[in-house]
């Protein structure tokens, strides 16, 4: 007899399959039962199997979920595998975001400062790096009111405190209320300076209770090779503040507007400035000697190194 599929058997019509396992249609639906068949049409001490049938061989070779897949060397289900296989990405990376949740990623990189390789790690290793010709924007340089040189003409004095209970001890500079008081400080900036305007900020203190204001100068002056260092500076910008009442506390002035360098600033010149107590400003009416502990230059780059 042809080979014949059990879904193609007459309604009614039995299959041998073992000497005790028949197969039957009815209904449209195919049953097993164990007996004995005597013809082809009739089993005898027909008994109706339910559950799991064990089949050998090609089969599982167990009748629980358990032996199957030890039986087929078969991994068990997983909530973590199933989210791997519902990944909308075919290859890159992932990461668990939950216990039992993954979801697909890649490594990107931010415009005109950092840059990405192989984010996905398809291609290899994920590299990471700094772009080329990065502008870092505002930079920051503190200036110590002690570092400064005192002018010979019109320099004011320098001091030292401690504080009462626990000893801390400063070194200021100290400014005068009888007239206008200077110190000078140069820089020779990096090149990846952008040759523009610098503001700065100002700590200071006083020993004395007093609620008086003080002002702030600060100017600049840019020496290129051979130029004299007897030229003028620019043009002084005023930042004011008043004390709170309270000796020896830190007074924290508000960031200036910007400072313009006399000269034609460049990469590779000398920038002298020129830092004050303008008694002259109409803040400016503390009789007491306004401490300066430093100050803090602000200044912008255009690039990220020195090239």
């Amino acid at each position: 007899m042809a080979n014949q599929k059990i879904s193609e058997l007459d309604d009614g019509n039995r299959v041998l399959i073992t000497d005790h396992l028949v197969l039957e249609r009815s209904g449209g639906n195919v049953r097993a039962n164990v007996g004995v068949l005597a013809n082809q049409d009739t089993v005898i001490a027909n008994t109706q199997i339910s559950g799991n049938i064990p089949v050998a061989g090609g089969g599982t070779g167990s009748g629980t979920a358990g032996g199957a897949r030890t039986n087929l060397d078969a991994q068990q289900k997983s909530a973590r595998l199933g989210a791997i296989a519902d990944l909308s990405a075919t290859a890159g990376l992932f990461a668990m975001t939950g216990s039992q949740s993954i979801s697909d990623r890649i490594i990107t990189g931010v415009y005109s400062q950092i840059t990405v390789t192989n984010g996905n790690g398809v291609s290899g290793n994920p590299t990471i790096g700094l772009a080329t010709g990065i502008a870092s924007g505002k930079q920051t340089m503190w200036i110590p009111g002690t570092a400064m040189l005192k002018a010979i003409t019109n320099g004011p004095t320098t001091g030292q405190f401690e504080t009462t209970t626990n000893k801390v001890n400063v070194r200021t500079v100290d400014f005068d209320s009888t007239g206008d008081e200077y110190v000078h400080f140069q820089i020779a900036f990096p090149k990846k300076w952008n040759e523009s305007t610098v503001t700065f900020q100002v700590w200071w203190t006083s020993e004395s209770t007093t609620t008086d204001g003080v002002a702030w100068a600060l100017q600049g002056v840019s020496f290129s090779d051979s130029l004299t260092l007897d030229t003028a500076y620019g043009t002084a910008v005023v930042v004011t503040d008043d004390a709170q009442s309270a000796a020896k506390d830190v007074y924290i002035t508000a960031e200036s507007t910007a400072v313009t360098i006399a000269g034609t600033p460049a990469v590779d010149e000398l920038v002298s400035f020129r830092f004050l107590r303008d008694v002259s400003d109409a803040n400016d009416d503390m009789v007491l000697d306004a401490k300066l502990i430093g100050i803090k230059l602000f200044w912008t780059t255009d690039s990220n190194n020195d090239d």
